[in-house]
């Protein structure tokens, strides 16, 4: 993903949360290439199934100190951009989805023990529905995540 990509998609995500258009402005002259190439560099091309390694990248993350995903409670940044890199294995973790799927509660969508117990949840949901979800360019687990927002919108 280019870098211009992946600045639009944290733009959607923190403009989503209302975040101030400065504040946003701010982000993004943070947010330096060499930052990303040296996260980058530390990530498999590819991941499987398994929550461990998926809870290890988000981690790996905040030990780059990425902008907007600093703070250990920036879970829902940090999951949106490992599902950029990893569509069919990493689910966006935020409060929409939880919502969704009757697990909301306050501040869950920064806790990992959540995040842990959610993911094979996204996954099952996404096995469930694979035939009926053929066909799309996006990912099974994608689109269940769109599904939940939807729904819980």
């Amino acid at each position: 993903m280019t870098q211009i990509g992946t600045r639009r998609s944290f733009y959607w995500k923190l403009y989503s949360q209302f975040t101030s258009d400065s504040n946003i402005a701010e982000w993004l002259k943070g947010f330096t290439s060499a930052h990303l190439r040296q996260f980058l560099a530390q990530v498999p091309t590819t991941i499987s199934r398994n929550v461990e390694d998926v809870l290890d990248l988000v981690e790996l993350i905040g030990r780059h100190q990425l902008p907007g995903m600093k703070s250990s409670t920036a879970l829902p940044v940090r999951t949106t951009f490992l599902h950029i890199l990893y569509p069919n294995f990493v689910p966006i973790f935020d409060q929409m989805v939880l919502k969704a799927v009757g697990a909301w509660r306050d501040r869950a969508n920064q806790n990992t023990s959540v995040l842990r117990q959610y993911i094979p949840h996204a996954w099952a949901l996404s096995n469930k529905h694979a035939l009926q979800l053929s066909g799309f360019e996006e990912s099974a687990v994608r689109l269940i995540d769109m599904a939940l927002w939807v729904k819980r919108s």
